[in-house]
């Protein structure tokens, strides 16, 4: 008799997928799949585990997921199976040996047909053909599988239980974030408050000083004109008394001349001088308020943006700036040619900002129009600047996203990202918050995010550029700093 086929299926079931013999020794990965131990090791012995950006991390051979650390766990249970698995499968073939050699007779017996799961009599016609197994046989075989099936369910249990217990450390990590979130933008808006207020006030106070410049010179005004209408007025007295010794001519001539001299106004001394009454500065209190607020408001944002230069001392030797140091392009041919020495990139094509950060939150932006590849971010001071391929991506001190074909944006992490942007930005805003450990970019003419990096920092950060190669002349146009609006 042949061997059972639910044993048969059993055995492909409980057989590595890399030596294709049954498990030996197995252990399960974080992602469910099994492996003989041996087999596992010797795979990812095989293939390095990080060499690079094109070198991925330690990959499950049947789903490709990535597993940190090549980690593992035993799994006895599945051993355990296998063990009995080979052990039946060892029974059978000895048992099918002795019946050959006693040369019994089980024609009468009751069968199990496992191709119509019921019981039968060997000479039943309608089972002849069909796999058929003894009683006793069949119900050993079928506790191997019911058996069997419950170490899937188990790695299946095992895994939901996991990402149960990670979904459940992730809430109040989550409400944690949110918080603290929250509490940075209440800072941040707090701070734009308090200023528009103090601003407010002051404007305020300004007004109300100006209506008591106005009030005053009102006031004094007024005083001037009571005093002017008293003394001209005691003048109309003096000259109706003398109006009135008209009749002797001798008393009203005499000292006449000094009388009008004295109480008769002429054009240049009688004439009143205009007042010209001022109103409020309607240029200086209802001009475009807002527009003036913002532009006094930009030297107190924090971060405010920064003006970057870029540093003559490190581009690469095809790379050439401009006089002001706030672009760069690329060039097959340099004019002229630079000095090597240490801070210089002698292979990578690239530049760094004069400007080095150890501390604080800053912003700058690029402009990088209609290029077709450019790379943008930051590096720390100690990057290897004379190697002939340096990959760049955090481990090697460099913190950047780029562009490649016109519209291939990329994340330079480990492992590379692909950035699925819903347009095409032409200023990339880069934001450096040291001590948080931050390095984010924008769309700066949305401020739309793009990426952002997470990592640790403890030596001199730079601004790093490159202009990317001038591919059939499609890349000419050169990176350009934008200095800040102030």
């Amino acid at each position: 008799m042949a061997a059972p086929i639910g044993v048969e299926d059993l055995a492909e079931d409980l057989s590595c997928s890399i030596c294709l013999e049954l498990f030996s020794d197995p252990v399960i990965l974080e992602c469910g799949h099994n492996f003989c131990q041996v087999c596992i090791t010797r795979y990812w012995e095989e293939i390095p585990a990080n060499g690079g950006e094109d070198m991925p991390l330690p990959t499950c051979p049947e789903c490709r997921c990535e597993i940190p650390g090549g980690k593992f766990t035993a799994n006895r249970v599945l051993g355990q199976l296998a063990q009995k698995a080979m052990e039946s499968l060892s029974a059978h073939a000895s048992d099918e040996d002795a019946e050959l050699e006693n040369g019994e007779d089980v024609q009468g017996d009751l069968i199990f047909c496992t191709e119509d799961g019921c019981l039968a009599r060997v000479l039943q016609p309608e089972h002849w053909g069909h796999q058929c197994l003894p009683l006793g046989e069949a119900v050993e075989h079928y506790k191997v599988i019911l058996t069997a099936s419950q170490a899937p369910l188990e790695s299946k249990a095992q895994a939901a239980k996991s990402l149960q217990d990670l979904s459940a450390q992730k809430v109040p990590e989550i409400t944690a974030q949110r918080l603290r979130l929250e509490q940075h933008l209440s800072s941040q808006f707090l701070e734009l408050h308090q200023w528009l207020q103090e601003k407010e006030a002051a404007m305020r106070r300004e007004i109300r000083r100006e209506e008591e410049l106005l009030l005053s010179e009102l006031e004094t005004n007024q005083r001037n004109g009571q005093e002017q209408v008293r003394v001209a007025e005691g003048h109309m007295a003096k000259i109706q008394a003398q109006l009135e010794e008209q009749q002797d001519p001798e008393m009203f001539l005499k000292n006449i001349k000094a009388f009008v001299e004295k109480y008769c106004p002429s054009e240049e001394r009688g004439s009143i001088t205009p007042v010209v009454f001022r109103d409020f500065s309607l240029g200086q209190f209802k001009g475009p308020i807002q527009y003036m607020v913002w532009r006094e408001m930009l030297p107190a944002l924090r971060p405010a943006p920064c003006r970057i230069t870029l540093d003559p001392a490190t581009n690469h030797p095809n790379l050439v700036l401009s006089k002001d140091l706030d672009s760069v392009h690329l060039v097959d041919n340099p004019e002229e040619e630079v000095p090597d020495g240490p801070e210089r990139f002698s292979k990578s094509v690239c530049v760094l900002g004069t400007q080095g950060f150890t501390s604080g939150r800053h912003y700058w932006e690029v402009e990088v129009g209609e290029k077709t590849s450019w790379d943008v971010g930051v590096a720390k001071e100690s990057v290897n600047r004379k190697e002939a391929k340096v990959t760049v991506k955090p481990s090697n001190g460099f913190w950047a996203i780029w562009l490649r074909n016109g519209s291939e944006y990329k994340a330079l992490d480990s492992p590379s990202k692909q950035l699925a942007l819903k347009a095409k930005p032409r200023k990339v805003g880069i934001y450096l918050d040291y001590e948080g450990g931050q390095v984010s970019f924008y769309d700066a003419d949305t401020m739309a995010h793009i990426f952002t990096f997470s990592d640790a920092f403890s030596e001199c950060l730079y601004p790093m550029f490159s202009p990317g190669f001038n591919k059939d002349g499609l890349n000419a146009e050169p990176l350009r700093l934008l200095s800040p609006v102030l």
